[in-house]
């Protein structure tokens, strides 16, 4: 998986985590944050492409974030 795709997805969940309609919630921790911009760049990622592979790159990024945490516990 790209780094552009993992960072979209965690964009993405964080975008959906402090959602609200008028999107203030995400911009209250991103006064920049462009949501449109956001929606027309995951429109042209792989991962974006069908819940299927939506969810295959989360389950990856899951595993490879717990990974990196996982060397840190030991």
């Amino acid at each position: 998986m790209k780094q552009i795709e993992k960072d979209m997805i965690i964009i993405n969940a964080l975008f959906y985590l402090f959602h609200n309609e008028s999107d203030s919630g995400i911009k209250r921790i991103i006064p920049d944050f462009d949501a449109e911009g956001i929606r027309m760049l995951a429109k042209k990622l792989e991962c974006y492409k069908s819940e299927k592979k939506l969810e295959e790159a989360t389950i990856e990024l899951a595993n490879e974030t717990y990974k990196r945490l996982k060397k840190k516990i030991k």
